[in-house]
């Protein structure tokens, strides 16, 4: 058991299926502090101790979607042009431009628009329920690197 300051008593409970167990993988305010009534009833859990979390028949891939952000996928024949120190290594009229809630628009570029020839697969992951995993990438440019660039 813990205490929170505003919340009150946590309690925690484990998941036995078969012959795996995940000690303290959920947890909950059975008699929560005045000051936090809507806990009781409910449960919390800890995501990355399963393996894996569905909301209805979807896999939930970082956390579930949230219905007042939103996230758009367009087609675009936008020109983009990416350059540094004046030498281009990707240029585009075909991109994807990504448009999220709170977030500047981003542009996705085909491969074959993208001079591949000086990035570097990076150890970096992330993981976004709208996107998917991303696999980041260090760009080698004249003896330096820009680590997770692109």
């Amino acid at each position: 058991m813990t205490h929170c300051p505003l919340k009150g008593d946590a309690t925690y409970w484990t998941v036995r299926t078969g012959a795996r167990v995940a000690e303290n993988v959920a947890w909950g305010y059975p008699d929560p502090l005045p000051e936090a009534p809507w806990l009781a009833g409910y449960v919390a859990s800890s995501a990355d101790r399963m393996d894996a979390w569905y909301e209805e028949d979807e896999r939930v891939i970082g956390h579930p979607y949230d219905p007042y952000h939103r996230v758009d996928v367009l087609q675009s024949s936008r020109a983009v042009r990416v350059t540094i120190d004046g030498e281009v290594l990707a240029e585009s009229d075909r991109p994807r431009r990504v448009l999220e809630t709170g977030l500047p628009a981003r542009y996705y570029l085909p491969p074959e628009d993208v001079r591949t020839d000086r990035l570097v697969r990076s150890e970096t992951r992330s993981v976004c329920p709208y996107e998917g995993v991303a696999t980041h990438w260090t760009l080698r440019l004249d003896g330096r690197e820009v680590v997770d660039a692109a």
